[in-house]
């Protein structure tokens, strides 16, 4: 089979169709695909141009390729932190949209970790304990920076324990375009409105060591709407000033 390909636009439309061949299952994960010379011949076009397109989809995580054995399709877990991170700066997206974002993941999450049959005794045992280690530090320190890094190690830990890569990859980028807001509010908090923070967290720790999830999804969803008035209360602040 031969695709032509319109030659202004090779490279791209050689990663699309490379694409669309995953997506419609004729690459699954773990195959090993086509060689650039038989590539080169599928779809019309020159070798150089096959070979730009799977460099860039090595880069986002989409193929791995090894001299010895071949080019192969990967599976989520190995996706580029790139590709999110360029998507939400390029998309310029409202910073509300991640909080959005990271509210859903959060919660997912938790209902994930409650429904996993394979997690044992020991792991919930860990589980629990990381998360207590954190409240712990975020109760104990005058620093705002480590209890912002403690408030983010106790979700991050929540999210970790759901087994979901791809929710540990994209929380971690929004991190890093969320930072600065939140150390905002919560700088804006201190002195008479962490210690609600405190408590929330508690809430939700009871919870998840008590095992209740419909507790502590209450509990999160609470806390992740605080989180949001926090931030619109300090943006209002900012913006006065």
């Amino acid at each position: 089979m031969v695709v032509k390909i319109r030659q202004n636009t090779i490279v791209e439309q050689v990663l699309g169709n490379v694409k669309e061949l995953i997506a419609n299952g004729t690459f699954k994960v773990g195959d090993k695909i086509p060689t650039e010379v038989e590539l080169t011949q599928m779809f019309g076009v020159g070798r150089s141009s096959v070979r730009e397109a799977l460099k860039i989809l090595q880069y986002l995580g989409i193929i791995q390729m090894h001299p010895s054995k071949g080019t192969f399709v990967c599976d989520c877990s190995n996706l580029s932190r790139e590709v999110v991170s360029w998507a939400i700066l390029l998309g310029k997206r409202d910073f509300f949209e991640l909080m959005g974002v990271r509210g859903a993941i959060e919660s997912s999450s938790l209902r994930i970790l409650f429904s996993r049959k394979d997690i044992s005794d020991n792991e919930w045992e860990n589980l629990v304990n990381s998360l207590k280690k954190s409240w712990e530090k975020m109760v104990g320190t005058d620093s705002i920076d480590v209890f912002i890094a403690e408030d983010y190690g106790f979700h991050e830990t929540i999210i970790k324990y759901s087994n979901n890569s791809v929710f540990i990859d994209v929380y971690h980028t929004l991190r890093s375009f969320m930072h600065e807001e939140i150390k905002r509010s919560f700088t804006s908090a201190a002195g008479n409105h962490l210690d609600k923070v405190h408590n929330e967290h508690a809430s939700i720790l009871r919870f998840i060591e008590e095992k209740k999830p419909e507790k502590a999804y209450e509990w999160l969803s609470t806390h992740l709407e605080n989180i949001d008035e926090r931030v619109r209360h300090s943006f209002s602040g900012y913006k006065k000033k």
